[in-house]
């Protein structure tokens, strides 16, 4: 084995080891929140493909927590009734923005959890 051999070797090792650490980061750091971003619900009701965003979702929530900009706080904050997901978050699937919309009828009749 030559010594440019041993160099190419540790390289890979080192590029490895880089990759798998790196690999770890990024799965910690994906599910760490946000910084409340109060543009952020606003600009995806913008850009959302329709499909994406249940906007009855919204307007029910505007509806019970009494102002747009309540509902729109509300929709960033995690939930305890929805496993403490934030809102904004589920509603880009209609199992998310079914379970967002019982949770506000909840909220709205006072039997929520």
């Amino acid at each position: 084995m030559t010594t440019f051999d041993i160099i190419v070797s540790i390289g890979a090792v080192v590029f490895g080891t880089a990759a798998i650490v790196y690999a770890i980061y990024v799965g910690r750091t994906a599910g760490r929140d946000r910084p409340h971003d109060p543009e952020r619900l606003r600009r995806f009701i913008a850009n959302a493909p329709y499909h994406l965003l249940n906007k009855e979702v919204f307007a029910k929530a505007t509806e019970v927590m009494g102002s747009e900009a309540a509902a729109e706080a509300w929709m960033n904050e995690p939930c305890i009734g929805l496993d403490n997901e934030k809102p904004i978050d589920l509603v880009t699937t209609p199992a998310g923005a079914a379970a967002v919309k019982t949770y506000l009828n909840q909220i709205e009749h006072g039997v929520y959890a």
